[in-house]
C-alpha cells in the first residue's frame, strides 16, 4: 500500500487542526501544526511569499452586508476579517499565544536582526493590517517582558531601578509614525 501526500490537502488539514487545537487551548500543539504548515507550503504557489486563504465573514443568518449605522470599529473589524490570512501569520500567532513574542515577530517579518534597534525586521508597507499589528504588539510585549525581568533582577540584587523602560517602545513608535506618514497604516 502506497501513501500519496497531497500538499494542498495536508495544508488544509493542518489549518483545521490549528483551529481545533486552539479551541481546546492546546497551544503547543497548535504551534507545532503551524510550523509544519509553513514548512509544507514553502514550495507551493504563493503571493508575496505567503500562501493565502480567506476567513469567512458570513454571519449566522448568512447575511454579509454592513448596516449603515455600523461604527468605525465594526467596519474595521469586518475589513480585518476579510483580509487574507497567511500561513506565516498562523505560525506567528501560535508563537504569540505561547508567549514567545520575539519569535512571533521574527516569524511575521521573516528576518531576525541581531544588534539592530528592533529584534525583527519591519514588515513591508503592503503587509496586511493584522500582520503589522501582530508584529508590533509582539515586540511591545517582548519589551515589557524584558523590562519586568530587569526590574525583578535588580530587586533580587537589592538594587532599585527608577527608570526602567521597554527597550523597543521608542523604536516601535518611530516605525508606526513613519508608516502613518506614508499612509501605510489601515484600520
Amino acid at each position: 500500500m502506497t501513501a500519496v501526500l497531497d500538499s494542498k490537502r495536508s495544508a488544509n488539514e493542518l489549518r483545521r487542526a490549528i483551529a481545533v487545537l486552539r479551541q481546546h487551548c492546546l497551544k503547543q500543539s497548535s504551534a507545532f501544526c503551524a510550523e509544519q504548515l509553513v514548512g509544507l507550503t514553502k514550495d507551493d504557489v504563493s503571493i508575496n511569499g505567503a500562501t493565502l486563504y480567506s476567513l469567512s465573514t458570513t454571519t449566522a443568518g448568512g447575511n454579509d452586508s454592513m448596516e449603515v449605522d455600523e461604527t468605525v470599529a465594526l467596519a474595521t473589524l469586518k475589513m480585518l476579517e476579510s483580509e487574507p490570512v497567511s500561513d506565516t501569520f498562523l505560525l506567528a500567532q501560535s508563537f504569540f499565544e505561547i508567549g514567545e513574542y520575539i519569535r512571533s515577530a521574527v516569524a511575521m517579518s521573516g528576518e531576525e536582526k541581531d544588534g539592530g534597534a528592533l529584534p525583527a525586521s519591519i514588515p513591508n508597507d503592503d503587509a496586511p493590517s493584522r500582520e503589522l499589528f501582530l508584529w508590533s504588539y509582539a515586540l511591545f510585549l517582548a519589551g515589557q517582558k524584558r523590562k519586568e525581568e530587569a526590574i525583578a533582577e535588580a530587586g533580587r540584587q537589592g538594587n532599585t531601578i527608577t527608570n526602567c523602560i521597554n527597550p523597543w517602545l521608542e523604536e516601535l513608535r518611530k516605525v508606526l509614525e513613519e508608516k502613518k506618514k506614508r499612509k501605510a497604516l489601515t484600520g
